[in-house]
């Protein structure tokens, strides 16, 4: 008797409305909600999810509750769907490497994934997101009021610190680091030894490195900087900080002239250790700059806003605060010729680097000593 072994195959054909996923992006609002956004080509209806991961989408094991929008079953195809979550009716804090991950599933159909992956940090006070150069992460500075300027019996105080007075500012972000030198080249094309020679190729260098901040930079090329990123990226709105943004942030909270308190030493900030303030000690003058976030942050997660590089501030210098904004907005009527920059550097003592103290120079100076940070107003996310 003959024995058959019958093979049967079966062709299983997707649905032509199998989904494709693209163009996932995401945005943080002021009240702290996370929105996603995405692309669903295909046609008829899908069942879309949220997973997110914590360690750089290897894994996805957070399944968020608290969704709203294009989500769940019977979501449409078509462009910039949107998912909102209410990230802190689901848990008190998200840290890490956070990978966001939307899938959408056809009924018959195989799950098409796309993943958007950005560093982001969250709390109830504060929460960061990368920025669109290698390194660059900001971070959202709450909005208050507090008292700008330096007590008249702050130690080495100088008249243009005050009158005292106060301000009240809008929540803004603010870039966690200064500039650094490979964030300048990848705007600009220009090494930190290139920005040197425009002035004396004689002159000598300071700390380089992809991470140490850039430097030679005077006010009008930070500018420049700024419109370039802005045009490489359109929709943002990437700005120098205005001078009373700026002490906010640096403060952080605090009213004592530095935000590590009444003194500081050369194991929180990069300045010239040959010289105390207060009660301090001596410590190490290294000469240099040094990598970006070297030393511990501020408790709003900003580092080196004491020494390393000045930092360029949007406003024209006035010799006092009298007649000042009181709304955090940038002094922008002139009164000389000058910009102001803030936070002290390397080569100067610790008095240089309190968080009242101001410096004034030409918006064309270049030197060894001059840096800066980004701020912008609000954020959305590229893919």
């Amino acid at each position: 008797m003959k024995k058959y072994i019958i093979i049967t195959i079966l062709f299983l054909q997707l649905p032509a409305y199998a989904a494709s996923i693209d163009n996932v992006r995401f945005s943080i609002t002021e009240d702290d909600r996370i929105i996603i956004t995405y692309d669903i080509s295909g046609s008829g209806s899908y069942e879309v999810t949220l997973s997110v991961s914590t360690d750089g989408g290897k894994n996805f094991f957070i399944k968020p509750r608290s969704l709203s929008g294009d989500v769940g079953e019977k979501i449409s195809a078509g462009r910039n769907k949107r998912i909102e979550w209410d990230v802190f009716r689901d848990m008190k804090r998200l840290q890490g490497e956070v990978a966001f991950l939307v899938t959408a599933k056809p009924v018959g159909g195989f799950a098409k994934r796309e993943k958007a992956k950005r560093s982001v940090i969250a709390s109830e006070a504060k929460q960061s997101l990368s920025g669109p150069l290698s390194g660059m992460v900001f971070v959202k500075i709450p909005a208050g009021t507090f008292t700008m300027g330096s007590p008249s019996n702050e130690k080495d105080r100088l008249d243009r610190e005050g009158p005292q007075h106060r301000v009240t500012i809008k929540s803004f972000y603010m870039q966690t680091t200064e500039v650094t030198q490979k964030q300048w080249r990848e705007v600009m094309g220009t090494t930190v030894r290139r920005q040197r020679d425009k002035a004396n190729r004689h002159w000598p260098m300071r700390g380089e490195g992809d991470n140490n901040p850039i430097y030679y930079v005077p006010w009008n090329e930070a500018k420049e900087f700024i419109k370039k990123l802005n045009k490489m990226y359109p929709g943002k709105s990437y700005r120098l900080p205005s001078e009373a943004e700026w002490e906010y942030a640096c403060r952080a909270g605090t009213t004592t002239p530095f935000n590590t308190g009444s003194t500081i030493s050369t194991d929180q900030a990069n300045y010239d250790g040959n010289y105390t303030y207060g009660n301090g000690r001596k410590g190490v003058y290294r000469k240099k700059t040094v990598s970006v976030g070297s030393f511990a942050p501020n408790s709003w997660s900003l580092y080196d806003m004491h020494g390393n590089v000045w930092e360029w501030c949007e406003d024209w210098y006035h010799d006092s605060y009298r007649s000042a904004p009181d709304n955090g907005s940038a002094w922008v009527s002139p009164s000389g010729s000058s910009r102001v920059l803030r936070g002290g550097s390397w080569a100067r003592d610790p008095r240089y680097c309190r968080s009242a103290y101001r410096r004034f120079v030409y918006p064309d100076n270049r030197n060894d000593l001059y840096g800066f940070r980004l701020c912008y107003s609000a954020f959305s996310s590229s893919p």
